[in-house]
């Protein structure tokens, strides 16, 4: 009886450590899928890629952005970009 409930905890033991172990092997492997992924060159139809433009609009919409925030500190708006407050 004894040696028999010594067999079934370490079957037990056995069986958490695999279920631990794939489940940090599957959590690393889905945190490094993100992390592997090649980032893709602009096409020749965005925005950035489009001759003439200089940064300040959007030449497929034809539209001025109305003010600029820093990243940091977005609660104020400025007239035009420039450096952080």
């Amino acid at each position: 009886m004894k040696r028999n409930v010594i067999s079934l905890a370490l079957a037990g033991i056995a069986l958490t450590g695999a279920g631990v172990a794939g489940g940090y092997w599957y959590a690393a492997h889905r945190m490094n899928a993100g992390l592997t992924a090649q980032p893709q060159a602009p096409s020749a139809t965005t925005p950035a890629a489009t001759a003439g433009n200089d940064g300040k609009s959007d030449p497929a919409a034809g539209r001025e952005p109305r003010y600029w925030h820093a990243p940091m500190v977005p609660g104020p708006t400025f007239d035009k970009p420039g450096k952080s407050p």
